[in-house]
């Protein structure tokens, strides 16, 4: 059977550091919340390690004494990952930097105070250059290193002030998922730091799953045998419900998208690939959204992601009420009869091959009732059309938070042969509703997001009963509940009843499984408590 063998921490110029410890009740509010409000926490201080060591210290401490401990990120997620639920925060903010290593190019930055610090390489092996970074590292700081090197890290989450920690920690993707695929695609390595203060180094394709089994070895000698839940995942492009769980899986999957809940990153190695040379938006206005959806359906039918030879990164999908929207800020680029837009970008090394390829979708849309094509090789367009693409979530909350209220949405994605159903229910669910909301989002991966915005209490009340019809639809059509936003503290209201999210799919029974393989990493129930597996449900194991 395959073992996983435990390492004592490494050591650091900076362990002998004092870990800053902080029990001001200003700072720590700003570690009980994430972006979403869903839920505000509540702990009694907050740490600041620089090193594996300090992390290892204070997580051994912690599980000594039974004190529950949250990983901080960025704070960027919509799920309450990030939200403490007692105990101590460890945030990652001053984790920044790597070990030095002399077969790595060393690149460093400094902003705010803080150094960041990444090492680039080339494996000759597998032909690809790859970064060792750290998990505090914010993705814009980490695009903007690698790119000086002509090197680019494709995932692409909307949010780039996200910590690269938390991105892995949420498998994050985004809107040139369509091509690239999600951050699990681009992790080579991982360290991270277990509930004993030991450490794990697992790089990918060295440790895979016997069936659904491996072990762990501690420095002591003493095994664990590890069981994987043996639930079946959907059959869908994009997927961060619950653990990764697949017969003889390699093992490094398992931890990616675990938020924060089997241990602690301290070091990342991911893939790089060379920088796209030129990236072109194109937005594409539809009488109707029956057609954009026909379109989509068309384009994304070459096995290569390709069209007339440009590679197609990204299509996505804005409904009528998320073109209004857009047209309160931007109305000399949204028409006035717009149905529904999907916006494209093609990328190629070429100028003529992309105007090729264009021409190429010129002649498919004739099949189609459009209304307008709007895109340009100028710079200035590229920048005006991803802030048009991004103006719409926050133009979406600035419209609740007008009302006293917050959107309510779903994350669902389906398998590719039933988007024209979850379509049809989106629409029927939208209508029949009375009131206002927006679908749209990643329709190259068939996850779209279904905002609703409702503006009282009682349009709140009603709008969370019908999103739980959507994420149940959703199961019901093979598809899951959480796409790329991950699980968190959500749960939904059935018959009157909070459930846990990740029920929904997996049943009681699949919660139980991942109950008992964290229980075998966190054997004290202290790290991140809440996310995916409710706290109740935990306390049952034994």
């Amino acid at each position: 059977m395959t073992i996983l063998y435990t390492l004592k921490p490494r050591e650091s110029l900076e362990d002998d550091q004092e870990i800053r410890s902080v029990n001001d009740v200003d700072i720590i509010s700003n570690y009980i919340s994430d972006e979403s409000r869903i839920i505000i926490g509540y702990a009694d201080k907050v740490l600041y390690p620089h090193t594996e060591k300090h992390i290892s210290k204070i997580i051994y401490e912690a599980s000594k004494n039974k004190i529950r401990v949250t990983i901080s990120g960025g704070g960027t997620g919509i799920t309450g990952s990030r939200v403490p639920l007692g105990g101590i925060v460890i945030a990652t903010d001053y984790m920044t930097k790597i070990d030095m290593n002399s077969k790595l190019d060393i690149l460093k930055y400094r902003e705010s105070g803080r150094e960041y610090m990444i090492g680039i390489g080339y494996d000759d092996e597998r032909r690809e250059y790859y970064a060792v970074a750290p998990p505090g590292i914010p993705l814009r700081i980490l695009n903007y290193m690698v790119e000086m090197k002509n090197l680019y890290y494709p995932p692409n989450p909307t949010e780039k002030n996200a910590y690269l920690g938390g991105t892995i920690a949420t498998n994050a993707s985004g809107s040139r998922g369509f091509y690239y695929g999600s951050t699990r695609d681009y992790i080579r390595r991982l360290r991270i730091v277990l509930t004993n203060g030991e450490i794990l180094d697992i790089p990918r394709g060295e440790y895979y799953a016997d069936g659904y089994k491996f072990k762990l070895r501690y420095l002591d000698g003493e095994d664990i045998e590890v069981h994987l839940p043996r639930y079946k995942m959907p059959n869908v492009r994009k997927n961060v419900a619950g653990y990764y769980s697949k017969p003889n899986m390699d093992i490094i999957d398992l931890f990616i998208g675990s938020e924060g809940t089997l241990g602690v990153f301290t070091e990342i190695e991911i893939k790089l690939i060379k920088k796209p040379e030129i990236i072109l938006p194109i937005y594409i206005y539809f009488k109707n959204y029956h057609n954009s959806i026909e379109f989509v359906k068309e384009i994304r039918s070459d096995p290569h992601k390709e069209v007339s030879g440009s590679k197609i990164l990204s299509i996505e999908y804005f409904d009528k009420n998320s073109a209004k929207f857009l047209r309160s800020k931007y109305s000399g680029y949204i028409p006035e009869d717009t149905g529904s837009i999907i916006f494209i970008e093609l990328e190629s090394d070429n100028e003529d091959r992309l105007m090729d390829s264009l021409s190429y979708l010129d002649k498919i849309l004739d099949d189609y009732e459009t209304i307008k094509i709007s895109t340009s090789l100028d710079r200035s367009w590229f920048d005006k059309a991803i802030e048009i693409r991004h103006a719409l979530p926050e133009s979406v909350n600035e419209y609740v938070r007008r009302h006293g209220t917050h959107k309510v949405a779903t994350d669902v994605a389906v398998p590719d042969d039933k988007l024209d159903e979850i379509m049809e229910y989106y629409n029927y669910i939208g209508i029949e509703s009375g009131l206002d909301y927006v679908i749209y989002g990643h329709i190259g991966d068939n996850n779209l997001h279904f905002n609703f915005l409702p503006r009282n209490k009682n349009e709140l009340d009603i709008a969370v009963k019908l999103t739980t019809k959507i994420l149940i639809r959703g199961v019901e059509l093979g598809g899951t509940v959480t796409a790329e936003h991950g699980v968190g503290k959500k749960k939904v209201i059935i018959n009157s009843e909070a459930k846990p999210l990740i029920e929904l799919m997996y049943g009681y029974s699949g919660l139980i499984e991942m109950a008992r393989l964290k229980n075998i990493f966190d054997p004290n129930h202290i790290l991140n408590i809440g996310n995916i597996i409710p706290y109740d449900i935990l306390e049952k194991i034994e």
